[in-house]
């Protein structure tokens, strides 16, 4: 939404290719490399939760605090706030394609298919469930209202962030308690975040992608 409406295609296009060649390999080779230094800490990331989900959000960052800057420069005291209509059909048909997709990203990192493969299925499709039930509960407790379509869909998004890292290291019990801690991590990030008054996340990148990515390791 940030990139539609305060960005322009130019400036986006270019930090697209610095940010594929540069910024997402580092992480891919701190973890994915035995010679990485995370690598050699010990710290494993099954299929992407901090190379994909982690490194997505401080891009994101790094494009809010620029525009934030330039905005400062135009006099204002906070960052203008996005408009956004969200059609619940189309959100709820786009998290169900993304959501298959998934069960072709995590179990395709396995590398081969054996009996690893079907316990990957498992642990995402336990802690997704888990993170939407999680996320719809804590909101309503939260903000004493009827859950919505986004509150599913987020939650759903949140699970798969958070056990992408974990999908071929964890049990379905723990993907079921992961999953469930989900929900209030999204929520009260989300919270958290929409306090700053320098940058508006109407579609909650950060608690998400930032914070699910990292919680995953």
């Amino acid at each position: 939404v940030i990139v539609l409406k305060k960005m322009k295609f130019k400036a986006f296009f270019i930090f697209s290719i610095v940010y594929f060649v540069i910024i997402w390999n580092l992480p891919a080779a701190w973890i994915w490399n035995p010679t990485g230094w995370l690598y050699k800490m010990g710290m494993r990331d099954f299929a992407g939760g901090l190379v994909v989900h982690g490194a997505a959000a401080a891009a994101g960052l790094a494009i809010v605090y620029e525009i934030w800057r330039e905005e400062k420069k135009k006099g204002l005291k906070q960052s203008m706030k996005i408009d956004m209509h969200i059609n619940s059909t189309w959100l709820a048909l786009g998290i169900l394609l993304l959501w298959i997709g998934w069960f072709g990203f995590n179990p395709g990192s396995v590398l081969a298919f054996n009996s690893d493969v079907l316990m990957v299925v498992i642990t995402t499709f336990v802690a997704s469930g888990a993170a939407m039930m999680s996320t719809m509960l804590f909101g309503e407790l939260w903000d004493r209202k009827t859950p919505t379509i986004m509150d599913a869909t987020n939650g759903i998004l949140m699970g798969l962030i958070i056990i992408t890292p974990l999908a071929g290291f964890v049990s379905p019990a723990s993907a079921l308690i992961l999953g469930f801690i989900g929900g209030p991590l999204f929520i009260g990030g989300e919270k958290l975040f929409s306090r700053v008054k320098w940058f508006s996340d109407p579609v909650g990148l950060f608690p998400g992608h930032g914070l699910g990515g990292v919680f995953g390791l």
